[in-house]
């Protein structure tokens, strides 16, 4: 079994899905539940218009007063550097959302082992894709509903669905008869599968 200490759950929310977005709001779990880190981010520029509020309710009031990156970013760096694996819903977007938020201030991620919990679930489902060659993601509002897990609190907002995610994983923990489910670290080109199922309003990425 993967020693707990070892890792860590996160989750974000940005203001889009390009590399030109940024991350507005980030949330740290330990393994336990307890969270290392949370906190709302403002953007580098305080007036930037477009936040995907439709997405996640986040609206420029509630950023005004929020802490920019480069007086969280301390923080953020020391949780990443103690822990050795990262586990996310979808690790391979909130990576690359955070690493270039951290390279507008000229920031660099530290060295972890990122495992995608969405890529595990995928399996579990079971929905096969032969044009892929793949099993088809779902969304973490679909994991939580297929394995009985009641939401905590709204989806789209980074400390519930941070905690959404290490349920679904405590549900396939359960199944498997342990925590160590062979995640298998995300590769540097993220896998490129038709994200139509999961980018409609209800159920976003970011």
């Amino acid at each position: 079994m993967r020693r707990s200490s070892e890792w860590i759950v996160l989750d974000s929310e940005t203001t889009g899905l390009d590399s030109g977005d940024e991350v507005i709001e980030l949330a740290i779990m330990s393994s336990s539940g307890a969270i290392l880190f949370s906190s709302l981010i403002q953007p580098q520029d305080p007036n930037r218009p477009d936040l995907a509020t439709h997405i996640h309710g986040i609206t420029p009031a509630m950023l005004r007063d929020a802490p920019t990156f480069p007086q969280v970013w301390p923080t953020i760096k020391a949780i990443l550097r103690r822990y050795r694996r990262v586990l996310v819903y979808n690790a391979s977007f909130d990576r690359h959302l955070l690493s270039v938020t951290a390279q507008r201030y000229g920031y660099k991620l530290p060295s972890a082992i990122w495992d995608c919990l969405m890529e595990q679930y995928a399996q579990y489902h079971g929905a096969w894709s032969s044009y892929y060659q793949s099993y088809t993601w779902q969304k973490l509002s679909v994991a939580c509903q297929r394995l009985g897990i009641p939401p905590q609190g709204s989806f789209h907002r980074a400390t519930a669905d941070a905690l959404n995610a290490l349920e679904v994983l405590r549900a396939l923990a359960r199944r498997h008869g342990s925590l160590d489910l062979h995640l298998a670290p995300i590769q540097s080109a993220p896998q490129q599968q038709d994200r139509s199922d999961l980018t409609d309003s209800s159920d976003h990425p970011f």
